[in-house]
């Protein structure tokens, strides 16, 4: 970005300042609209809150010496930077495998302990004739995580996902649907809740349907701590007056 640029973001941002309040924080999505990751080992890796900090790696993979012996459906930790925690638990083959969240379920403190910091929504080995995990059925279900945010302060999550093989061993994916995060630290979040859908971009705080002060706070405060709320323009990943003009393009529009 530009000197000018910066400067134009800066008044922008000052002059919005001025006359904002405090937003009200709901649950936010972060990711959405699906994709389908598969056999490569290294997977996707997500940044769920925009901090500079992969938080979680996605993965489909096959094992095979010679041959397939089996596969892989994982959800792990990312990064040695971040500090994440599933609900996961070793079962009756001594794999490590998460926990599956239903609609509306809760996740909050209870997964903070025991756990292990990876875990396959399913898995399958010919080496050995197992196979386990509870998305085998090839529906969607949530995996429930926390993760610490910049100021050491943790945050409740989840991730809508599903495994696609058919199975067959060979080929498959795991599937991503979408993602969202608790805004305000230590407080729960339920499978599925991605916050009040609001009228247009620029309607992200309470009262939802109506575009006012507590919108232009929850932008400012956004953009600001550079958090996907504001992100709402390209180049996505950066915070920029693409953001500011779509922001107050929307504002300006209303609602219907």
């Amino acid at each position: 970005m530009s000197i000018r640029d910066r400067s134009a973001v800066a008044q922008t941002l000052a002059a919005l300042s001025a006359i904002a309040v405090s937003a009200t924080a709901e649950p936010v999505q972060t990711f959405g609209g699906g994709i389908a990751i598969t056999d490569d080992a290294a997977g996707l890796s997500v940044d769920v809150n925009a901090d500079g900090v992969f938080d979680l790696r996605f993965a489909y993979f096959g094992v095979s010496v010679n041959s397939v012996f089996g596969w892989d459906a994982v959800v792990n930790l990312a990064d040695d930077e971040a500090d994440v925690r599933f609900a996961t638990s070793l079962d009756a083959n001594q794999r490590s495998v998460h926990a599956r969240f239903e609609l509306d379920a809760i996740i909050g403190p209870a997964i903070d302990t025991g756990g292990f910091p990876f875990g396959a929504i399913a898995y399958g080995s010919l080496f050995d004739g197992t196979s386990g995990g509870p998305w085998l059925d090839m529906e969607p279900g949530f995996v429930g995580f926390s993760f610490l945010d910049t100021q050491g302060a943790r945050h409740y999550a989840w991730a809508e996902v599903e495994l696609d093989n058919e199975d067959d061993t060979g080929f498959g994916s795991l599937i991503l649907t979408r993602i969202a995060y608790e805004t305000v630290a230590g407080v729960p979040i339920a499978a599925g809740d991605a916050g009040p859908v609001g009228c247009n971009p620029a309607d992200l705080a309470e009262p939802f349907g109506t575009l006012d002060l507590a919108d232009i706070a929850a932008f400012v405060t956004a953009f600001v701590a550079g958090d996907q709320l504001a992100d709402l323009a390209e180049p996505f990943g950066t915070f920029d007056l693409a953001d500011i003009t779509a922001f107050v393009t929307g504002f300006t529009a209303g609602c219907p």
